[in-house]
């Protein structure tokens, strides 16, 4: 994950680009709210760009690799962009006018082709309230997302005052990128709040992994690694007036942020369903997966209620295009987690449906409305973005959400763990309603807890929340088809068509 500043906003008509120009695009702000410019640099050509807030031009979309960055604009405050291209790719220079020796800060090279393997969402909030949200696709031509949450990474740590800007952008590989060596298989879920599977690496002892949507990447514990295998150190930097820092990579957990994470290895082969799974089953087929980069921590923390070695992130499950789900009513007993290539054909049994999602900081998310009419209990109609997560064992509400929506928490108090190890309090609470593409449900179990994950996307007029395993689970099937970016939910009184 990279720190630093990239900036978006919406399109207007451009002139074509040479192969061999580089594309520049620029944060500005027009008569009708931030937009996109988007400008060539000639091959071998340097331009300059002055930028800041209350200029024409508030910064420069230019990204230093996958991953999330974030930046805070703040008036008065200038910084000039010097941007090179060399006719393979472009290069950088930040100057700040401002600062007591006028310091200059040059970012690494991007050449055109990782550019334009990469999508980039750009999430925009201002002081006054303004919030907006974009795509740069293939680094080619800019759209504007209005189906997921706008995003603000700093928003723990930065209160914005009137006049600030912070720009949020999300970059991850494009439709026509590969994302990893595709597999395809089905193996056995022992389900009990939580997914898990078995895992091995050849010669290794099978251990029990979690599978996790909500995890944007995987991890295992070193103690699963096998013996010799190299750990790569990673690290954060921070491209600011005070130059290039380095800073501790430590990816966000459901309460805070994981840290002790002792760098990255790349597994050889992954093998899942390794070792029999489920209750007590031994044939539940297998799944290999090659090539498979992971974090790797010391230990992982006791969570849950058996040792885990490691967790499937996103990052695997969508290499072959779909992934299939087929959970026990509330989350408890055997289920079936199979890889499969992408499927356009749409819902086929009666009642089945589609919803579409947006990739926002590698998570999933789709929109749904809480309650809806008059209700003894108070619960309005209320928009909300929700997070489809296997980490979660059911449907969690942030505290403000449920607020906002007279979802009161009222029942069971108990605490919350993630994998940073920190803990929030939690209370039981019933929605009345939730809505998902014209499909409503009724008396849907949750939890309210106000957790550090919610934080980048609070604000604005929608809520955000979890879709965790118990809502899932009242479902036949539930297929994630990455390459459409959709969700389809077969309900469980519809026949299985086995697709």
């Amino acid at each position: 994950m990279i720190l630093l500043g990239a900036f978006l906003a919406s399109v207007l008509p451009v002139a074509p680009v040479r192969a061999d120009d580089c594309p520049a695009f620029l944060l500005a702000r027009g008569d009708d709210g931030v937009k996109i410019l988007q400008e060539s640099v000639p091959a071998g050509e340097v331009r300059v760009w002055t930028a800041g807030v209350g200029a024409e031009v508030l910064d420069l979309v230019l990204p230093v690799g996958p991953g999330g960055s974030g930046s805070l604009l703040k008036r008065g405050e200038t910084v000039l962009y010097a941007v090179r291209c060399t006719g393979a790719g472009v290069s950088v220079q930040l100057r700040y006018p401002d600062h007591p020796d006028s310091r200059q800060v040059d970012r690494p090279l991007r050449t055109l082709d990782d550019l334009r393997s990469q999508d980039v969402r750009v999430s925009v909030v201002e002081g006054s309230g303004e919030r907006s949200a974009f795509v740069i696709e293939a680094y080619d031509r800019v759209v504007a997302d209005h189906g997921g949450p706008v995003q603000n990474l700093l928003a723990d740590a930065i209160p914005l005052a009137p006049g600030d800007v912070v720009v949020t952008t999300d970059t991850y590989p494009g439709q026509a990128a590969p994302v990893g060596v595709p597999a395809v298989g089905e193996v056995a879920l022992d389900v009990s709040g939580h997914l898990y599977t078995r895992g091995a690496v050849p010669g290794g002892e099978a251990a029990w992994f979690l599978v996790d949507t909500g995890g944007a990447g995987s991890l295992v514990a070193r103690s699963f690694l096998p013996d010799g295998l190299p750990v790569e150190p990673v690290h954060t930097l921070e491209y600011s007036a005070r130059g290039v820092r380095e800073l501790e990579y430590a990816p966000g957990g459901a309460t805070g942020q994981v840290a002790g994470v002792l760098g990255q290895a790349t597994l050889p082969r992954l093998v899942l369903g390794a070792g029999g799974n489920g209750r007590g089953s031994t044939t539940a087929g297998t799944i290999e997966l090659a090539d498979v980069q992971v974090a790797v921590v010391d230990t992982m923390p006791d969570l849950f209620d058996r040792p885990v070695a490691g967790i499937v992130g996103i990052d695997l499950l969508e290499r072959t295009g779909r992934v299939i789900f087929r959970l026990p009513p509330d989350a408890e007993g055997s289920g079936r987690l199979r890889l499969a290539p992408s499927d356009a054909s749409g819902p086929a049994t009666e009642g089945a449906f589609e919803v579409p999602f947006t990739v926002v900081n590698r998570h999933l998310t789709l929109s749904a409305i809480l309650g809806g009419g008059p209700d003894p209990d108070g619960v309005r109609e209320y928009p909300a973005h929700f997070i489809l997560d296997t980490g979660a064992p059911g449907v969690l509400l942030d505290q403000e959400t449920a607020e906002a929506a007279g979802v009161l928490g009222r029942g069971e108090a108990r605490e919350v763990g993630g994998l940073d190890g920190g803990k929030a309090a939690s209370s039981a609470c019933v929605i009345p309603r939730i809505t998902v593409a014209g499909t409503t449900f009724e008396t849907v179990s949750c939890r309210t807890a106000s957790l550090p994950v919610f934080a980048p996307f609070r604000g604005g007029d929608r809520g955000i929340g979890l879709l965790g395993n118990a809502f899932l689970g009242r479902f036949e099937r539930v297929e994630i088809d990455f390459a459409r970016e959709r969700v389809r939910f077969v309900p469980r009184h519809a026949e299985a068509t086995g697709r």
